[in-house]
């Protein structure tokens, strides 16, 4: 073929060239042909939108010379050449995870040229799986066209992640950072100073705060827009951590509606020096409080409130949970209860729905240790759950006390 480019449909083109015809009698037979690739196409498309439409997972470590036995290529491999050499498949891509294995010790910035050349406002979700420590992230792996444009994005790396590269992705809503080095400190988070206004328009933001505490800088540049936040690992039990984070979330915590400060505790409850160092030496949640925030769930690790909270309980919380420390009852369950009593009492407005503890120490109805909060709470409309672990070797088992009742005219809680 001596035309210089191809358009979209190569298919439609090679069947046109093949049955080029020499003369009239040849025309029924290239009309054939060409219904035939129409046919094909209107096959092939829908299947292709579909295949590509799911998560494609692709590994950097790949080997991709000139002389590669393409037989026995991986997928990953496949689907890179594929984008390279078919240009019409690249806007049907929906959702990409790239992989960097742990042995990989280069990294070569062609082996991305593929990710360039997506179309901008295609891909829905971007999963970085940064898992070698011998190589730096890539920040160049953010500055692709559909990256840019990408709503879901989740960060993984052994390594820091320059947050002037995670503030640049001015179209993410969805962001989950974990960066697990242990060269982070806390001087680290001073290193560039943010405005709000240079932070994309992220309502779901997860970070790990205890193995990166630069993440406080990135917090504080994303909040104003926040629906959403949550903090994994037990940042609140080092000392040198609770404070600063704790400080950052009673700060700039304000606007967003569900905080949760306290994930995947009952792994760490199956060791009992780690449930006897389960606790916040930093009640930060009393200055969150006072700040008048608009959360409406609230998961608060132990320790992380006082008094004070109670006596200022948010208007707009409807469900509490806290996380209580090793077999210990909660020490503030009586503040809790005036506060109940109070805002039931004195008819004051709160949309509190549903309040629920987790601990350790295993209980039955006839013991329960909450039976007075479990009344107020039944009393005001309000569901209140006790979920206890019986064995450190055995999977989380509910244990429920709830006791649900229609709200007393006035109350101002629903149910």
């Amino acid at each position: 073929m001596n035309q210089a480019t191809l358009y979209d449909d190569i298919l439609l083109q090679i069947f046109d060239y093949i049955a080029a015809p020499t003369c009239d009698r040849d025309a029924s037979g290239r009309r054939n042909l060409v219904d035939a690739a129409l046919v094909c196409r209107s096959w092939t498309r829908p299947a292709q939108a579909v295949l590509y439409a799911g998560s494609i997972l692709v590994n950097l470590d790949a080997d991709r010379s000139s002389d590669f036995d393409w037989q026995r290529a991986s997928m990953s491999i496949l689907f890179v050449r594929t984008m390279c050499t078919c240009p019409h498949l690249r806007s049907a891509v929906r959702d990409i995870t790239l992989r960097v294995p742990v042995d990989v010790d280069t990294f070569n910035d062609n082996n991305i040229e593929w990710l360039r050349m997506l179309p901008p406002d295609g891909l829905r979700k971007f999963r970085c799986l940064w898992y070698t420590a011998k190589v730096p992230f890539q920040p160049s792996l953010l500055s692709a066209p559909a990256v840019l444009t990408v709503h879901d994005v989740r960060l993984y790396c052994c390594h820091k992640i320059p947050t002037s590269s995670v503030l640049s992705l001015k179209s993410a809503t969805c962001l989950d950072i974990e960066v697990y080095t242990l060269d982070a400190h806390l001087e680290h988070s001073q290193e560039i100073a943010f405005t709000f206004e240079s932070g994309p328009p992220v309502n779901k933001l997860a970070l790990n705060m205890l193995d990166y505490p630069g993440h406080c800088q990135c917090f504080a540049a994303l909040a104003p827009g926040l629906r959403s936040f949550t903090t994994k690992g037990d940042w609140f039990t080092c000392n040198y951590l609770a404070r600063p984070v704790g400080q950052a979330i009673a700060r700039h915590g304000c606007e967003a509606k569900e905080l949760i400060l306290c994930v995947d505790w009952t792994a760490r409850w199956r060791y009992a020096y780690h449930r006897v160092s389960f606790l916040c030496d930093y009640p930060f949640l009393d200055d969150l409080a006072m700040r008048r925030p608009k959360v409406e769930h609230l998961v608060a690790p132990p320790g992380s409130c006082t008094d004070v909270f109670f006596q200022h309980f948010p208007v707009k919380l409807k469900t509490l949970e806290l996380v209580l420390q090793d077999e210990k009852p909660f020490p503030f369950e009586r503040s809790l209860r005036e506060a109940l009593i109070r805002v039931r009492n004195e008819r004051i407005p709160i949309a509190v729905e549903k309040i629920m503890f987790w601990s350790f120490f295993a209980c039955t109805v006839d013991d329960d240790p909450y039976v007075l909060l479990r009344d107020i709470c039944a009393a005001s409309g309000i569901t209140f759950c006790h979920k206890a672990q019986f064995d450190p070797l055995t999977s989380l088992v509910e244990k429920f006390f709830c006791c649900k009742v229609c709200c007393p005219e006035g109350s101002g809680t629903t149910t």
